[in-house]
């Protein structure tokens, strides 16, 4: 039986048939190995060894630095979303981020850059004349000619001009990943090219400006949403990189009849949660309204529609939740930071909060104290409580941040219980430890006392005393129970009682080295 060629139309017999799948077999396993995708390479878990991974092995070791992109914001190598609607100006914001890793400005207020070093930004819907005109604009906002320029301006504009590398790439095939039938998607030519010419170009960070430009899929699938995250972590192992993916937010999220806020959750972004599922950071954009302006920031006089903007922060992986933060569109689309009025008060409690913890620390450190713990800091409500706004969680959540920006450190010991646990310190190699149990040593009985009574037993101070010399009021007396339990009343040599008072020492808890450890 024939079969007509959907194509050219003509008739084909059974054996062409097979011969065209066979040949079309025979092509896929040359570009994703024989089996199906993937099945030609080898497979990470053939070069495990699991002994590597162990609890005792991970822990041998110190821990390995945390290596922010911002500063507790996305760590290096990992991926990033910045999903916004249309037109609330994501690309100027990007570059914004990305001229704070090439030459530590351009985020005042907003995030404070972690490494400095080169930028790539891939602008897959740029147009070449636009690129260096937000460029000048932003160079001439960071770094101004005549007044205003400091002592470090030479030295930035330098690492801006050499560091920040922007590729307008409007118009090109940008696919890094396709589709062919049923299965998981594979990786283009397009995406071995990026990797190449990246690696060994010691890049800080990456940009994808639009996602949907270099993604291309349906993005409501979550299988390829999630490989399209992978490979991303394939480019940044490749590369050193971190990698920012600019991205659009769901209809819901475009809409906001109830409020911008509705845009600033993980959930705004558009398509499976594939996308904000596996990455490891996202910032979410929006622009607000003239009235959500002023009821906001407590601004008077006449507003622009889309003068005013909300960053939000709802994924910190690995580091602390930060507020939202408010931004100014000025002239020629430059982003700075506004701040809320609540907001100022926010940032004094927390400065009044830190003052209050390294004091206390200072403090318990200096008379002896016992050292504290993070949850230790609770337990003196009567000191913080007059701090507006503040409660027990408010508290540990800036001595958590303290410790992870370097203005409190933690170090190990023993607590009296023998557990390892972290206190706080001023310094990370002055620990301040546990207060140690007073440790009391029975002394030798006087001489003329030889022929008495030779029991010694402390009184409320911890002194040791004999039990023939006059006690004073205050002091601890020893019942008559306690005597003739702890010591027969049968007549005794002398000699024979001074030993049995240093067997007794020897033997009593509070004699020997005080509470145990």
């Amino acid at each position: 039986m024939n079969v007509p060629d959907p194509q050219s139309g003509i008739a084909l017999d059974r054996e062409s048939i097979l011969t065209a799948v066979h040949a079309r077999v025979s092509q896929e396993e040359a570009i994703h190995g024989a089996g199906g995708h993937g099945k030609g390479e080898t497979s990470v878990f053939a070069r495990l060894n699991l002994a590597d991974f162990e609890a005792r092995q991970l822990l041998a070791d110190d821990l390995p630095p945390l290596a922010w992109t911002f500063t507790d914001f996305m760590l290096t190598q990992n991926v990033g979303l910045l999903v916004g609607p249309p037109g609330t100006g994501k690309s100027f914001f990007a570059l914004l981020l990305a001229s704070a890793v090439a030459c530590g400005r351009g985020c005042e207020g907003i995030l404070e850059a972690g490494v400095r070093g080169r930028v790539l930004v891939l602008a897959g819907e740029e147009d070449a004349r636009i690129i260096p005109r937000r460029l000048r604009r932003l160079r001439d906002h960071l770094l101004p000619d005549g007044y205003g320029r400091d002592s470090n301006a030479d030295s930035d504009e330098a690492d801006f001009l050499e560091n920040l590398i922007v590729v307008p790439l409007a118009g090109q095939r940008l696919r890094l990943l396709d589709k062919d039938g049923p299965g998981a998607p594979a990786t283009t030519n397009v995406f071995d090219d990026l990797v190449s010419l990246c690696r060994g170009k010691n890049l800080q960070l990456v940009v994808i400006d639009p996602q949907s430009r270099f993604y291309g899929l349906d993005e409501n699938d979550n299988s390829a949403s999630t490989v399209y995250i992978e490979i991303l972590e394939r480019l940044a192992a490749e590369t050193g990189a971190s990698i920012l993916c600019l991205h659009h937010v769901n209809k819901t999220a475009m809409v906001k009849k109830d409020g911008f806020r509705v845009a600033l959750g993980q959930g705004a972004a558009r398509g499976a949660s594939g996308f904000t599922g596996a990455v490891r950071a996202q910032m979410n954009l929006v622009t607000l309204t003239a009235e959500e302006a002023r009821r906001e920031l407590d601004l008077t006089g006449p507003i622009e529609e889309g003068e005013y903007l909300a960053l939000a922060f709802p994924k910190c992986s690995y580091g602390p939740p930060r507020p939202v933060v408010f931004l100014k569109r000025l002239p020629g689309g430059v982003l700075v930071a506004v701040e809320a009025p609540e907001r100022v008060e926010q940032k004094e409690a927390e400065a009044a909060i830190l003052e209050w913890i390294v004091t206390k620390v200072r403090e318990h450190a200096e008379q002896g104290k016992e050292a504290l713990t993070i949850r230790d800091l609770g337990r003196f409500s009567s000191e913080w409580k007059d701090i507006p706004g503040t409660s027990r969680q408010r508290v540990e959540d800036a001595a958590r941040v303290a410790v992870l920006d370097g203005s409190l450190f933690t170090v190990t010991r023993a607590n009296k219980s023998g557990r390892k646990t972290e206190y706080l310190s001023l310094s990370p190699d002055v620990p301040e430890a546990p207060r140690e149990a007073p440790s009391f040593e029975a002394p030798e009985a006087p001489r003329s006392a030889q022929n008495a009574r030779a029991v010694l037993i402390p009184n409320d101070s911890g002194i040791l005393r004999s039990a023939q010399e006059k006690k004073r009021p205050d002091e601890f007396q020893p019942s008559k129970t306690r005597i003739n339990r702890d010591v027969p009343e049968a007549p005794e040599a002398p000699l024979l009682k001074k030993e049995r008072a240093g067997a007794l020492g020897a033997a009593s808890p509070l004699l020997s080295g005080g509470l145990p450890q």
